[in-house]
């Protein structure tokens, strides 16, 4: 009866161990699919600051995937100068994107913008940026 017992107990460890190792396998494989893209516009003042991909939250789940729209060439102290160096940069924007999502479904995606940008060049990259993919802004 206890060899049985001890033996049923066994058995129920290793099915509880199997069953475990199969569920991670498929979480990782369900995670290494998902992928954050992450919209980081700098132009509004010159200065060292935190990248926008170290403060995604970790509830948000993929691989990040940082995106710098440097535009300070362009902007002089908040003030536009040079207009068509700064948008040449926003205008690659569509297919640097789409190159980054190729493969990937849009339930695997995910994208983030934010940063410090005049507000015609904030307003033209949302117009490049908005599509079908979800998208997050950060303030």
């Amino acid at each position: 009866m206890v060899g049985g017992v001890t033996l049923l107990g066994g058995l129920l460890i290793l099915v509880g161990l199997i069953w475990e190792i199969v569920r991670y396998r498929t979480e990782q494989r369900r995670l290494s699919r998902k992928k954050v893209i992450v919209i980081e516009s700098r132009g509004l003042r010159d200065g060292v600051g935190k990248a926008l991909a170290d403060a995604v939250p970790t509830n948000l789940e993929g691989h990040r995937d940082p995106v710098i729209l440097d535009l300070r060439q362009g902007v002089i102290d908040g003030h536009i100068v040079s207009p068509q160096a700064a948008v040449d940069k926003l205008i690659s924007l569509p297919v640097d994107l789409a190159r980054r999502e190729t493969g990937l479904d849009r339930s695997d995606l995910l994208r983030i913008y934010g940063g410090l940008a005049p507000v015609p060049l904030t307003f033209l990259t949302g117009v490049l940026i908005d599509d079908e993919t979800s998208t997050l802004i950060f303030d």
